[in-house]
C-alpha cells in the first residue's frame, strides 16, 4: 500500500516535471521570436538570447525526460520483439529496463560529479552554469527512477500505477 502511494506521488512529480518543462519551452519560444522581431525591426537583438535559450533546454529537455518514462511515451521499435510470445516480451523487457538503469545510474552518479566541480559562468550575461548542471543531474536522476517506477509497474503488472 505504501509502495502504491509512493509509486502515484512520483507520477505526479515526473507530471509537474513535465508542465515546467513545457512552460519553458513556452518562454523559450516567446524569447526568440522577440530577438528575432528586435533584430529585424530595430537592428538591435536581445543580449544574451542565445545562452538564455541553451539554458532553456536544459529544463526542457532533461525535466520532461522522467515525465515522457513515467507515462511511457518514449519511442520504442518492436520488428524484433513482436515475434515473440507475450511472456518473452516482458522477459526482455524488464532485462532491456535493468540495463537502461544499470547505464543511467552510472550517468546521473557522474552528471552530479560533474555538476559539484562546475564553476564556469557564461561570456556574455555572465550567469553561473552550475545551477543548471544541477537542474541537469536531478532530471537525470529522476530519470533514472523513473526506470525502477517502470520496471515495478511492468513486475506486477498493475497499469494502474
Amino acid at each position: 500500500m505504501l509502495l502504491v502511494i509512493i509509486l502515484k506521488w512520483f507520477k505526479n512529480l515526473t507530471r509537474y516535471m513535465g508542465y515546467i518543462s513545457t512552460f519553458v519551452l513556452v518562454i523559450m519560444l516567446f524569447l526568440v521570436v522577440a530577438n528575432v522581431f528586435t533584430r529585424k525591426l530595430f537592428n538591435s537583438p536581445i543580449t544574451g538570447t542565445m545562452e538564455l535559450v541553451e539554458f532553456s533546454m536544459v529544463i526542457t529537455i532533461f525535466w520532461a525526460f522522467a515525465w515522457t518514462a513515467t507515462e511511457e511515451r518514449h519511442i520504442k521499435v518492436d520488428l524484433i520483439m513482436d515475434r515473440f510470445s507475450k511472456k518473452t516480451q516482458k522477459l526482455f523487457d524488464i532485462i532491456f529496463l535493468f540495463l537502461a538503469l544499470i547505464t543511467y545510474a552510472i550517468i546521473t552518479w557522474r552528471m552530479f560529479v560533474e555538476s559539484a566541480n562546475t564553476v564556469a559562468i557564461t561570456s556574455t550575461i555572465h550567469i553561473p552554469k552550475a545551477p543548471f548542471h544541477w537542474i541537469m543531474s536531478i532530471g537525470v536522476g529522476i530519470f533514472t527512477l523513473s526506470i525502477i517506477y517502470v520496471i515495478i509497474k511492468r513486475i506486477s503488472g498493475r497499469q494502474d500505477l
